[in-house]
């Protein structure tokens, strides 16, 4: 009994070892025929009645954005001449002004009073200077009848152009307070927008101090600071691109201020903005500045072969074989192309597998320019 149950477990598991390499061999496929070691020959394929396109190369200006404020390229500070209490204001921030409009009215008793007395001055100057003129013909007289000396005459001409030169001083006086009372009327200089008011009725305006500042609407500029390694490649006339809220503007560089921020290491460059009603200054911008050139290679999309996760284009060798490359796709996407990274450059031919985008002119949107297109 010992004997033929040691024999049956014997039996049973060498069955089960048979099976176990049995199912090892046929899964490694020891039960399908195998290729011989050797040389073998790759399918080609050719390009032959495929319909086919070209890789183009699109040269894009790179550009960096340089944050600037809008400011007017004229500014004025309206002041005053004279010190005086201000009488009264005739506009406010926001207001339009033309030249010679009355914008500030100075209390002026004060120099009224003063321009009476000068007219006083000048009537009693007139009747002194008459009057010696008058003495001056009868000593002249006089002296040729011999009854007057030489010294005495002179006495009397010295004294009528003292009379003269009084008359002539007080005149002064009369036209200084004419002027100084002209001071009391603050007139607009120029044409503009009044944006800042910096006093009110019943302060007391000094020289030198503003009272309303004014810019011109009409003649903006885009101020920025940019880096000196930038400001470098600019120049005077440069035409620059500007955005401004939703405005995509074009301006000139008018000044590139000759000077570095020591502590930003920038040049204030200042460029002109094209007349608009809705830029106000102190607006923010953006000055777009170019800094080189980039090429991309773009691909027709419908030439784009997906395997599993892997990316694919089929590409025409001289011969006409067609040569499958991995390659790698960017984010550049239109006018039914997209950027090929690696695997392809400019002037190979690629097969299609659908719609053929529209050819590519000379010149796009944005400056961009295509290498290789028709014009």
């Amino acid at each position: 009994m010992r004997i033929a149950k040691a024999l049956r477990v014997g039996l049973t598991t060498i069955i089960a070892i048979a099976v176990l390499v049995v199912i090892l061999v046929w899964i490694s496929g020891g039960f399908r025929s195998k290729i011989e070691p050797g040389s073998v020959a790759a399918e080609s394929r050719r390009a032959d009645g495929l319909t086919t396109d070209t890789v183009h190369a699109i040269i894009e200006r790179e550009t960096t954005e340089v944050v600037g404020t809008l400011k007017a390229e004229h500014r004025t500070d309206v002041s005053s001449k004279i010190m005086a209490m201000i009488a009264d204001i005739t506009v406010r921030s926001g207001d339009k002004v033309t030249k010679g409009q009355l914008l500030v009215v100075l209390d002026d008793r004060d120099l009224q009073a003063r321009l009476a007395q000068a007219k006083k001055t000048v009537e009693a100057a007139q009747a002194n200077a008459r009057q010696t003129a008058a003495d001056l013909e009868r000593f002249r007289e006089v002296l040729k009848a011999g009854a007057m000396t030489r010294q005495q005459y002179d006495q009397q001409e010295a004294a009528y152009k003292v009379a003269q030169a009084n008359l002539e001083g007080a005149q002064q006086a009369v036209r200084e307070a004419e002027v100084a009372l002209s001071y009391t009327k603050i007139e607009a200089p120029t044409d503009g927008v009044v944006v800042e008011k910096h006093a009110d009725k019943g302060d007391t305006a000094t020289p030198g101090k503003p009272l309303l500042t004014i810019y011109d609407p009409t003649a903006l500029r885009l101020e920025a600071p940019v880096r000196e390694t930038l400001a470098t490649n600019l120049h005077v006339g440069d035409m620059l691109r500007m955005h401004m809220d939703a405005l995509d503007l074009e301006g000139r560089v008018d000044e590139i201020v000759p000077q570095a921020e020591a502590a930003s290491r920038s040049v204030l460059v200042k460029v002109s903005v094209p007349r608009n009603s809705k830029m106000v200054e102190g607006t923010f911008g953006r000055l777009i500045i170019p800094t080189g050139e980039r090429r991309r290679f773009c691909m027709p999309l419908s030439s784009v072969v997906r395997v599993g996760q892997l990316t694919f284009a089929d590409a025409v060798t001289t011969g006409g074989v067609i040569e499958r490359r991995p390659i790698q796709l960017g984010e550049h996407s239109e006018y039914g192309r997209v950027e090929a990274l690696s695997g392809l450059k400019a002037g190979e031919t690629v097969v299609i597998y659908g719609p053929k985008p529209p050819p590519l002119p000379p010149s796009l949107p944005g400056g961009r320019r295509v290498e290789g297109a028709q014009p």
